[in-house]
């Protein structure tokens, strides 16, 4: 009897074994398709990443490159501005010393330089004024262009520019 029913059972099995194998290639399908989504998915999610990434590193990439072009257009902009702010300056001593009225000392120099030239020497006994200060406004005609440097008798001597005689 043990035989018929080792028989019997191995029978059961065999038949439950047939019944159920579509069941089991089923379910096995099912876990590759869950896994082939799964895998989708994270394929969509690494790319999306992936593209938010390379949209921020380019708009960091952007605005890093505006901030240098900025930078460099502020730079020079304030050169410029300088550039312009040292012409304008200088421009404007060149006008106001041209066009302010002279001091005594200037005159009286600008006055005696009319009957020809002169040495500083000589300005000073002319003019009767100090040898620092008829140095000094010596060198504020000549940055006028008022007057010139110029040689006479191998000695260092100012006369009038043809044009600020009149």
């Amino acid at each position: 009897m043990n035989t018929d029913v080792l028989t019997r059972v191995r029978a059961e099995i065999d038949a439950r074994l047939i019944e159920l194998r579509p069941t089991l290639a089923e379910y096995q399908r099912l876990l590759d398709a869950e896994q082939a989504l799964a895998d989708k998915a994270e394929q969509a999610r690494a790319a999306k990443a992936e593209q938010a990434l390379a949209a921020k590193t380019e708009k960091a990439l952007a605005a890093k490159t505006q901030a240098r072009a900025a930078k460099a257009e502020q730079a020079l902009a304030a050169k410029t501005e300088k550039a312009l702010a040292a012409k304008t300056s200088a421009t404007g001593a060149i006008e106001r010393a041209a066009s302010s009225p002279r001091g005594t000392s200037q005159q009286a120099i600008v006055a005696a330089l009319e009957h020809g030239s002169h040495t500083l020497g000589e300005l000073t006994v002319v003019t009767a004024i100090s040898s620092s200060e008829i140095r000094d406004s010596v060198r504020k005609l000549q940055r006028a262009g008022t007057i010139a440097r110029t040689r006479r008798e191998g000695r260092v001597a100012y006369a009038l520019l043809s044009s600020a005689a009149g």
